[in-house]
């Protein structure tokens, strides 16, 4: 009866001739997943971090590369002293605490940034960009620190810094508008009450698949020392040991291995033989493998990062595919969470009223990330001479001219990696003091932004479209 009622609880295929798919029967059937009973203490993190390199780079990696390249502020009003703006986002190691807070959320499960503020109201109290003075500095506090104010099933509304807090701050709360939060893996909504608002450290998720590829290396040490084998086959040997002990037959033993290390070999009786056997370890190579491929599944950071692979190159060889995938996620990382700090930031720093707009906040701006991916110098090379290639084979066919191609050269930036001679100077003046409108482009093709000497923008190769009555 319990069978029957066990089996009516699971849909699946079922076959009552083969077992397949019969509780209790086919193996593969009754396997079910079950909560890790022990997850991992933070102890058990701390010392995974600072013992172990693969554990330590997959919090480390993403956190360093989030902010390897830097960002720009643009779109802000135009009285605005950016080098004064850039200079104060420097001073407070703005980009050090965004990859901080990123680090230890990754591997505490949670952390916050919280700032120092000086506008006249307790830590405890919402802040109010109207009443800052002075901005003090920003800093970071993982969730170990910090006991959160929780009043039913709503988000905290303020935390208790606690115990192993930076001295003179313990004790105190601060309410949750003078923080930003990252909480790593974050839970399900259905959860969060249940982690009080935190979330997962990323090495618990992929935990399983850790310990069983730290543990085959550590297998394959024990292996590696039973690898060699000695056997010695002496006269009379069980004759020896009974009468005089173990004592008496270990020295011997430790006598004759003392000697092949020292002498490179061993004195023997001439009815007595010795014999080296050694195991084979074909497979195990092969095995351990399958352990790096689960770790390698488990965590975003492509194989050739975790394990300091560079197949062909860093961007163009075989891991090339990876390489993107792996910045195409960075780039999301930081537009679902990065972004929103920084401007969380920069809205205090330009509220301050010693701060580098005298308190007045910008009715916008904008955040851009600069790329973590830069195309290799063969790649730029392939793109200049695709571009070049068709500029000729448009000028051989008379469609333009060579004039026409220098103008949409300079009108769009494209000339910068050559030296521009005077009279192209001057050509440039004019045309960027002209009201009239540039020659159209052809469809996907777009100017370059902003034109750095000794960079060519990645434009599309393709026709010019030269407007009617512009022949010269």
């Amino acid at each position: 009866m319990l069978l029957d009622a066990i089996r009516r609880r699971y849909d699946g295929l079922t076959n009552l001739v083969t077992r397949l798919g019969q509780v209790g029967i086919d193996k593969s059937a009754s396997t079910r997943y079950r909560p890790t009973s022990a997850p991992l203490s933070y102890v058990e993190v701390d010392a995974l971090y600072e013992e172990n390199g693969i554990a330590a780079k997959i919090i480390d990696r993403p956190a360093d590369e989030l902010t390897r390249t830097w960002l720009d502020i643009t779109d802000i009003n135009a009285d605005v002293d950016m080098a004064a703006v850039t200079s104060e986002v420097e001073t407070f190691s703005l980009r050090k605490h965004v990859s901080n807070l990123y680090r230890w959320g990754s591997k505490e499960g949670g952390a916050v940034m919280g700032v120092a503020v000086d506008d006249g109201l307790m830590p405890h109290e919402p802040l109010d960009l109207t009443r800052i003075r002075k901005v003090h500095g920003f800093f970071i506090l993982d969730h170990h620190q910090l006991v959160p104010v929780i009043r039913g099933e709503k988000p905290p509304e303020a935390y208790v810094i606690q115990g192993e807090a930076p001295e003179g701050i313990a004790g105190r709360v601060i309410h949750a508008s003078r923080l930003v939060k990252f909480v790593g893996v974050e839970p399900s909504p259905r959860r969060a009450l249940a982690h009080q608002f935190w979330g997962t450290g990323v090495l618990q998720r992929g935990w399983e698949s850790l310990r069983q590829y730290l543990s085959a290396h550590g297998y394959a040490e024990a292996i590696l020392h039973e690898a060699s084998l000695d056997v010695y086959r002496l006269e009379g040997w069980n004759a020896i040991s009974t009468a005089k002990g173990e004592d008496a037959w270990l020295k011997r033993l430790m006598s004759m291995n003392l000697a092949k290390s020292v002498l490179g070999g061993i004195v023997l009786d001439k009815q007595d033989e010795f014999t080296a056997l050694s195991k084979s370890m074909a497979g195990y190579a092969d095995l351990i493998e399958k352990f790096v491929q689960a770790v390698v599944a488990c965590y975003p950071i492509p194989r050739s990062v975790l394990l300091n692979e560079t197949p062909g190159g860093l961007n163009s060889g075989s891991n090339r595919g990876e390489m993107q995938a792996w910045y195409d996620w960075l780039e999301t990382q930081r537009k679902d969470h990065a972004t929103a700090w920084v401007n969380w930031a920069l809205e205090i720093i330009f509220a301050s009223q010693a701060g580098p707009t005298s308190g007045r906040v910008p009715e916008h701006w904008e955040i851009e990330w600069r790329p973590l991916w830069a195309p290799t110098a063969k790649e730029t090379e392939e793109t200049r001479k695709l571009r070049t290639e068709t500029d000729l084979l448009l000028m051989d066919a008379g469609v333009v001219t060579d004039r026409e191609i220098r103008r949409h050269r300079l009108v769009n930036g494209l000339a910068t990696e050559f030296a521009i001679a005077a009279e192209d100077l001057d050509e440039l003046e004019e045309l960027e003091g002209d009201d009239q409108e540039p020659p159209p482009l052809p469809p996907g093709f777009q100017p370059a932004s902003s034109p750095v000497p000794g960079k060519m923008p990645q434009q599309a190769p393709g026709p010019f479209q030269v407007p009617p009555g512009d022949d010269e």
